[in-house]
């Protein structure tokens, strides 16, 4: 197994020891083609994070689009087989409401989503001329710990109150308790990207898929799950903080439609209290002050 890398110098957690660890420059075309020769399908997931986006939306289309051009460019050229590219949910906007499926129409209003959207294109251009087989996977919020504690996705929502549960024994919501957010296990993710490399047909092929949970929570119903799992394994229940300076939203229902992954084969089963739990427990190990 090969994994790439944005990272300049990675740390290669336990689980990764025996892959093969290639650092890749998105933007070279001779690093590109190093990191891909040999390679008969690629998961695609190197990006700039929405923080990064925010601050510099230039390079986040250098990175994210640019990149993506320029990755499948190389792939076609090394005779790469297949492309999973995972997208996001906010391509149809933000905060996400009402009812999304993959005919909805995208309206991305921030850096992160326009660059996400654009890259989906240049993926389902080589896959429509069949020159490779790609899919684009348009991932609501994973839930889970990261592969390590090093990775910078501690604010996500669930990363980030899981860990101020155990760095200060409180929750604070930085986003309206009424906004309505899709959740998926870490798990699931990968059961169905495995399910996906597995396919021996082309059902995958220059498909656009949904993927999330079977059903949305608002943020404060996250917080108080997150905070009845910290009560069950840690055995403290940390304070819920709701910033007075968060306006609320209107409350629309999010029904995130995940069918044509269903269609597809896709079968969440992957419990999201067991994923806040591991959660939990990584951020209790690294970030915790006791």
């Amino acid at each position: 197994m090969r994994i790439g890398t944005s990272r300049t110098s990675p740390i290669v957690p336990n689980v990764l020891q025996s892959a093969e660890i290639k650092v890749i420059d998105l933007n070279s075309i001779a690093s590109l083609r190093a990191g891909v020769r040999g390679v008969t399908a690629i998961i695609h997931l190197a990006a700039l994070n929405a923080g990064e986006c925010a601050v510099d939306p230039e390079r986040a289309l250098f990175v994210n689009t640019l990149g993506t051009l320029k990755l499948i460019q190389t792939a076609l050229d090394e005779g790469v087989d297949r492309v999973i590219y995972f997208s996001t949910a906010h391509v149809y906007g933000a905060p996400l409401r009402g009812k999304l499926d993959e005919l909805s129409v995208t309206r991305p209003e921030h850096p992160y989503s326009i660059t996400h959207r654009s890259a989906e294109d240049y993926i389902l251009q080589a896959s429509d001329a069949g020159r490779l087989q790609g899919t684009v996977l348009r991932l609501s919020n994973a839930v889970g710990p990261p592969v390590s504690a090093d990775s910078n996705c501690w604010m996500l929502l669930t990363n980030d109150l899981s860990r101020q549960a155990v760095e200060s024994n409180k929750l604070v919501l930085h986003s309206s308790r009424h906004q309505q957010r899709n959740f998926i296990a870490i798990g699931d993710v990968v059961g169905f990207v495995e399910q996906i490399l597995e396919s021996k047909n082309d059902q995958f092929t220059s498909q656009i898929v949904n993927l999330g949970g079977l059903k949305s929570f608002t943020t404060l119903e996250m917080a108080e799950l997150i905070r009845d799992r910290c009560w069950a394994i840690l055995r403290q229940r940390p304070t819920l903080v709701i910033s007075d300076v968060v306006t609320d939203c209107n409350n629309e229902r999010l029904d995130f439609r995940i069918d044509k992954a269903r269609q597809l084969g896709f079968s969440p089963n992957i419990n999201i209290e067991s994923e806040l739990d591991a959660t939990l427990l990584m951020s209790r190990d690294h970030f915790s002050q006791c």
